[in-house]
């Protein structure tokens, strides 16, 4: 499916809006910055010290947070700190694990709660009962975006001085959050802060970051650290960030990322999603099965990256950035999980006509051209799309026989096959209901309309069968049929409504789904693989193998 929204990058807490103004007129000004000499980190460390209110002994400035955890693991590794276990609580930063793997530390996991909060009596319990050991802890967490108390932490370092343990606070996010920890590193030398301008600062591409710890900590990681690790364009870059300019930039863009954050936690606790509360520039939440295939899957049409995990903790999870302009998330959360309209299509959705239609087709071939034609070849010519008309679809079968027949006679006669006549009874009579009662309880929980390639006589006595009460839009209705959009349109205008789904088993309807701007839900009773896959291809966003699978979606 043809996709023409421009991207939204969400997937990795960048500042989604594209770097500061700020930071484009510094690299205009800097365009002839000393790059022959190495670069020189001090001044940088300077600034970091005096903006946290520290000594330049307490600072060292990283090649992003990446470095900083490489060189705590490292000293760790070592032995420089003096630590034999490593405490790590998930979910988390995934470079944790993968550190802690990659150099071979001890290590023990402390697993969540069910809701993924981290296990705060666990954590208590470990630490106080195992001395050098180093507690890791990202606040806010990622990928929750949980934010411990600082009554908590200060509890945690009562243990560490006593156990000679260590505590590193990962506070990547914690422009975003009501506070951060630089005063615990003022009254104790057993912290370890750990900072980037990746986040709030948008800056992501300079990769650069820092530690803050007692002056024998810095000291021991410093002379681990590549001398020249912090490029001369980055540094100039991240020491203007405390510049007047940049704070004041920043305390715009932090208070607008906390307000959206706000409204869009609001909003997804109104359509009934269980979501974490974030003090992070993120939010995060785990969806069932078929709703988290759904979402993913409209996500990746609509050019939208998200955040997904192969985790199995964090299985259906999703973590989304939170953007300067949520406009384009709040239509895709309401769209998703509460459509104001559901469009359905009654043949082979509703109701089973492959003994109905379908057999009317095969009788109207074999009465012009005394040739049977097979399911198969039905099938085969609706998945080529256009034939969402079965008196066209005949028609187009008769042609491919070699039979050259009008399109009044082939609808004459297949009405009387499927209709009947004074005499005999008509192929109708062989429908069956596909949607359960509690399905369509459900589903009238939501606007209906039936967008239908039936004649609206035919599409009533459906109705009449289902016993359903909604909007019918019939191919009497309109001017040209699925997959043109009108249909779908028509029934958004009656109903007044914005968001919708159409729910159909043909390329037809996922087409016009398309060509409307809806939410295609595809139905493939067949359980065929070929066939779902003609369907995603068409446009639909999911495809299920029966109608009353939607009652999970909604």
């Amino acid at each position: 499916m043809q996709n023409n929204n421009p991207p939204l990058k969400l997937d990795f807490n960048e500042r989604s809006d594209g770097s500061p103004e700020w930071v484009k007129q510094k690299l205009a000004q800097n365009s002839e910055l000393p790059l022959w000499l190495y670069p020189d980190r001090s001044v940088l460390e300077k600034s970091i010290a005096r903006f946290n209110n520290l000594s330049t002994e307490q600072v060292l400035a990283t090649n992003g947070a990446d470095e900083a955890i490489q060189l705590i693991l490292l000293a760790c590794k070592f032995g420089y700190l003096n630590i034999d276990q490593v405490l790590l609580p998930t979910p988390t930063f995934s470079m944790y694990e993968k550190g802690l793997q990659q150099w071979q530390l001890n290590f023990t996991i402390i697993k969540p709660y069910v809701d993924f909060c981290i296990n705060q009596q666990q954590i208590t319990d470990d630490f106080q009962q195992m001395p050098r050991s180093l507690l890791i802890l990202v606040r806010p967490n990622n990928p929750t975006g949980e934010q411990v108390s600082s009554e908590f932490l200060q509890q945690l370092l009562t243990f560490a001085e006593i156990n000679n343990s260590l505590i590193v606070i990962d506070e990547a996010y914690s422009d975003f959050a009501g506070d951060n920890c630089t005063s615990l590193l003022r009254n104790s030398k057993q912290v370890i802060l750990l900072r980037t301008f990746s986040k709030a600062y948008g800056l992501a591409g300079i990769r650069t970051g820092y530690i803050l710890a007692a002056e024998t900590i810095i000291g021991i990681l410093a002379g681990i650290a590549m001398p020249f690790n912090v490029s001369t364009l980055s540094l100039t870059l991240a020491g203007s960030c405390f510049e007047k300019t940049a704070q004041q930039d920043l305390s715009r863009y932090v208070d607008k990322i906390k307000q959206n954050r706000e409204v869009l936690q609001n909003l997804l606790q109104q359509l009934t999603i269980n979501i974490s509360d974030s003090q992070g520039n993120f939010i995060f939440f785990t969806l069932k099965n078929k709703r988290y295939q759904l979402f993913v899957n409209y996500c990746q049409q609509q050019n939208i990256q998200i955040r997904t995990f192969n985790d199995p903790l964090l299985k259906n999870s999703i973590r989304l950035t939170i953007p300067f302009n949520i406009d384009r998330l709040e239509k895709l959360f309401r769209l998703v999980f509460k459509p104001d309209l559901i469009c359905l299509d009654m043949d082979g959705t509703l109701i089973d006509v492959s003994q109905s239609y379908d057999a009317a087709i095969k009788a109207t071939v074999n009465y012009f051209s005394n040739e049977d034609v097979s399911q198969a070849d039905i099938e085969q010519l609706r998945a080529s799309g256009g034939f969402n008309n079965d008196w066209v679809l005949s028609q187009q079968l008769l042609q491919q026989s070699g039979m050259e027949v009008t399109l009044a006679n082939v609808t004459e006669k297949f009405q009387q096959f499927y209709l009947g006549t004074t005499e005999t009874g008509g192929l109708i009579e062989n429908e069956k209901i596909l949607v359960s009662q509690q399905t369509l309880e459900q589903l009238q929980n939501t606007t209906l309309a039936i967008v239908t390639g039936r004649p609206g006589a035919e599409a009533k006595m459906g109705c009449d069968r289902l016993e359903l009460n909604c909007e019918v839009i019939s191919i009497d209705d309109v001017a040209i049929g699925k997959p043109d959009a009108e249909s779908i349109l028509k029934a958004r205008n009656i109903t007044r409504t914005e968001n919708c789904w159409m729910v159909g088993d043909n390329v037809d309807d996922m087409q016009a789904a398309v060509n409307a701007q809806a939410l295609a839900i595809g139905i493939n009773s067949s359980g065929s693989l070929e066939y779902e896959k003609i369907l995603y291809e068409a446009g639909a966003t999911l495809v299920i193998n029966d109608i009353n699978d939607v009652e999970i979606l909604l």
